[in-house]
């Protein structure tokens, strides 16, 4: 009996996820945690300062006041494009870059996930044709402000491939 109720909590663990895009708000029955779904804003006309050094393919940049924020990134202002300023007293800036490339790559935020412990960024990206140049793939986004030991995962298809504890 034991048993058949241990592979029960097992499976309907293991579908939880799948069910998440659905689902806004949800809480996990064991823990009682509630999931939540975190609207993305991405925050655009923003380059990566050549200072910063990138080790993985992705990487997750985290910001948490100016300071950090000014170290890493660099304003691409042009005539017409606007510059969003980020609000340190209301948001957490996270950044997910990959490596300088000569290939056209985009990354698309999915969609945002969230509960008291962490946050789980889903991420989508597409590389598609050479480029006679070579660019570093960049989105950055504001959420809600971060408390210290938050946990912020970067999340491409099913797995995490890159991690930060604040």
């Amino acid at each position: 009996m034991k048993k058949s109720t241990l592979l029960f909590a097992i499976a309907a663990l293991l579908l939880l996820p799948g069910c998440s895009q659905q689902i806004h708000a949800q809480t996990n029955a064991s823990s009682g945690a509630t999931r939540t779904e975190i609207k993305p804003v991405l925050l655009e006309n923003y380059f990566l300062k050549n200072t910063v050094k990138l080790k993985a393919d992705v990487n997750l940049l985290v910001a948490q006041d100016s300071a950090a924020f000014n170290k890493q990134f660099g304003v691409a202002r042009t005539m017409g494009n606007k510059i969003v300023t980020p609000d340190f007293s209301k948001n957490t800036i996270a950044a997910i870059a990959c490596k300088s490339t000569d290939v056209a790559t985009t990354i698309a935020v999915e969609r945002i996930i969230s509960n008291a412990s962490s946050v789980d960024i889903y991420v989508k990206i597409t590389r598609s044709e050479k480029q006679n140049f070579t660019s570093t793939p960049l989105a950055i986004i504001a959420l809600p402000k971060l408390s210290k030991g938050t946990i912020v995962n970067v999340v491409k298809g099913e797995w995490a491939v890159a991690s930060t504890r604040l």
